[in-house]
């Protein structure tokens, strides 16, 4: 009886540990911004809101369960927008998923004070930059990525 217990328990520890082996390799990306149109003259006022995709990538031989994701979009060091985004998708073996139009408002008067910031120095236009976390099968992974702004 013991035997069998030490077997299970064995059996659990090596694929638990083999998981998370294997979903060291999972990364992702934003890869897309695109500015949404808005209706009513009032929110437009406050507020610019933008949609993003964000690639993930699993080359490993089984799917993954997508959770969860939080991303800060900053522009110079300062924060534009952060966002917690919970969501059950599964991620295919060897493939890239897209998540696509992940919303994200930002607010009118921290972009006029980019702009003066950029007014003043061109070269300043650069990049936005995107970091953070997403959750796959119980497991915690960083990104941290760029998205040009001119070409």
């Amino acid at each position: 009886m013991n035997l069998l217990i030490v077997g299970v328990l064995s059996l659990l520890g090596y694929s638990y540990l083999s998981s998370g082996k294997r979903l060291q390799n999972l990364t992702g990306k934003p890869v897309k911004l695109r500015l949404v149109k808005q209706s009513g003259f009032f929110q437009n006022l406050l507020t610019t809101k933008l949609e993003m995709d964000f690639l993930i990538t699993n080359p490993n031989n089984q799917k993954s369960n997508f959770k969860q994701m939080q991303l800060t979009v900053k522009h110079n060091g300062k924060t534009l927008s952060t966002l917690d985004i919970k969501k059950s998708l599964e991620l295919a073996a060897n493939e890239d998923t897209l998540l696509k139009g992940i919303k994200m408002n930002v607010s009118n008067l921290t972009l006029f004070n980019q702009l003066k910031d950029v007014l003043s120095n061109p070269e300043k236009l650069g990049s936005l930059s995107v970091e953070g976390f997403f959750w796959a099968d119980g497991f915690k992974f960083p990104y941290s990525n760029e998205i040009k702004l001119t070409e």
